[in-house]
């Protein structure tokens, strides 16, 4: 009987089969998963294509629009009236919604959807403010993206919110040049325009008041002198000068809609440190910067009463409102950018300066040439310096490329070694000095109460509105008819607003960033 139980032990053809079977059903499930698996990761794939793929065509949309901006720029930079710049602006945008298809090779839909969300326009005076929403759909899968763009046009007076500059030089009593210096139409003004002439002016009627060295260069341009005054012009030929100046008068500097702003803030302060996401830039209820990085600042106003960006810092702030920060004491010394759709504006509060703490410095340790501000949009990048008495002095470090708007309500300013400056600068001080190859463009200097000097091959492509203007030893200054875009500041110009007859207009054309929804 042992034997028998032995016999069948050892006879193993059902096992054999039950583990066929066994294996047989493994490999069916695992197959089976593989294959829902696979499935499933085409369908991923196909969504991550699509979704790409969608993306790429609302980047289509916003290109598409951005290239019948431009077609309308490139026809308004002829001889196109502002008129009808505004009606081709206008057709393209009440559009409504523009869908475009696009080829697609998988023969799924493809299309763009436009539409224009007005921020800011103001068809009358030409300004044009719009968000482009586009919307890329591939295969029912859509993606957002938008961007912010304006547009301007522009007549030759450089008229904005008030402002106008006809000028490249404009002074309440002198102008002398002497050594080699060169004033002159910006290189792309003069190709487009040949027969344009730079305007110089003054209001004295003081003999000599505008004498130019005979190694001057002034380019035939035309000195404009007030109806009825002396012919005070010195080696310019008499047909160079005219009596056609219209002005209102040179006003001082108005701190008073700022400091009411800023009394707002402070009678009920908001910090910064109430501000998440700041870690590295923000110290109690201070700014001290020890880190690099990019840190988005919501709207609003603040009381932040030290701002010290640090040395061999690269800090930037990016703002899509505008923001207010009232401080004590505001001092760059290393690379500070600012980004984003809305205003930044400082109010550094009046302070005795007796004292050895600086309360406004762009200047850092090794010169090493720090950039503080926007190259793009200047004017969204605005510093009020609240100083009185006694006058306190500004002098940027060496190589500093400094971008951005600045009212000093009483400074002297010496800018030099390299300094760039772009963007508007005025100041109440006594004395401003551009030297050793200081380059300032797309600027204006307002500096009524002050002797502006530019020498030793210092260069100005703007204008100068000033008291008294020096120019030696290689200066030159290149005015720009269209360089005053969106001035930031409340100060009457003492140019009576009147277009200038000669017609010459230029398109400002800007595009922001993109960004997804």
């Amino acid at each position: 009987m042992r034997e028998h139980f032995v016999k069948k032990f050892k006879d193993k053809s059902g096992i054999a089969i039950m583990s066929v079977m066994l294996f047989f059903m493994v490999m069916t499930i695992l197959f089976g998963g593989l294959t829902i698996y696979s499935q499933r990761n085409m369908n991923v794939a196909g969504t991550s294509a699509d979704s790409t793929a969608a993306y790429y065509a609302a980047e289509a949309g916003i290109n598409y629009v951005v290239s019948d901006f431009k077609r309308v720029i490139d026809v308004g930079e002829g001889d196109v009236t502002q008129a009808q710049f505004i009606a081709a602006i206008m057709d393209l945008v009440n559009v409504g919604v523009n869908r475009v298809y696009l080829s697609s090779n998988s023969g799924q839909p493809s299309y763009f959807d436009l539409t224009f969300e007005d921020v800011e326009s103001n068809a009358t005076a030409g300004t044009f403010k719009f968000t482009i929403v586009s919307t890329g759909v591939v295969n029912g899968i859509s993606r957002t993206l938008e961007t912010f763009v304006d547009l301007d046009y522009s007549l030759g007076a450089g008229n904005r919110q008030g402002f106008a500059v006809k000028h490249a030089l404009l002074v309440k009593n002198s102008i002398s040049a002497s050594n080699g210096v060169r004033i002159t139409l910006s290189p792309a003004t003069l190709a487009n325009n040949p027969t344009l002439k730079p305007f110089i002016a003054t209001v004295s009627s003081t003999q000599g008041a505008i004498n130019f060295n005979k190694t001057s260069d002034y380019l035939n341009g035309i000195v404009e002198l007030l109806p009825g005054s002396n012919n005070n012009v010195t080696n310019i030929p008499s047909n160079q000068i005219t009596k056609t100046l219209t002005l209102n008068s040179f006003t001082n500097l108005d701190f008073e809609p700022i400091r009411t702003q800023a009394a707002q803030v402070l009678s009920n302060p908001k910090y910064i440190s109430t501000v998440s996401n700041l870690s590295g830039l923000i110290s109690g209820n201070n700014i001290n910067s020890t880190v690099s990085g990019t840190y988005n600042i919501p709207g609003g106003s603040y009381y932040i009463p030290d701002i010290v960006f640090n040395n061999s810092t690269n800090i930037v702030i990016n703002a899509d409102s505008n923001v207010l920060i009232v401080t004590d004491r505001l001092r760059f010394q290393g690379n500070v950018s600012f980004t984003g759709t809305g205003e930044v504006k400082f109010y550094v509060r009046p302070k005795s300066i007796t004292s050895n703490i600086e309360t406004f410095s762009i200047l850092d340790s090794v010169n090493n040439g720090l950039e503080v501000g926007r190259r793009v949009n200047p004017h969204l990048f605005i510093v009020y310096v609240d100083s009185t008495n006694p006058a306190m002095t500004v002098t940027p470090g060496n190589n500093s490329k400094i971008f951005g708007s600045f009212m000093f309500n009483n400074a002297n300013l010496a800018f030099s070694n390299n300094v760039t400056f772009g963007g508007y600068l005025m100041t109440g001080g006594l004395t401003v000095q551009l030297s050793n190859n200081a380059d300032v463009f797309t600027a204006l200097y307002y500096a009524p109460n002050a002797n502006v000097t530019v020498l030793q091959n210092g260069v100005v492509r703007g204008a100068i509105i000033a008291n008294n203007v020096t120019l030696q030893n290689g200066a030159i200054i290149e005015y720009e008819p269209a360089f005053l875009t969106n001035f930031p500041f409340a100060v009457e110009s003492p140019i009576v607003d009147t277009t200038r007859s000669d017609g010459v207009h230029s398109i400002v054309f800007r595009i922001h960033r993109t960004t997804e929804q």
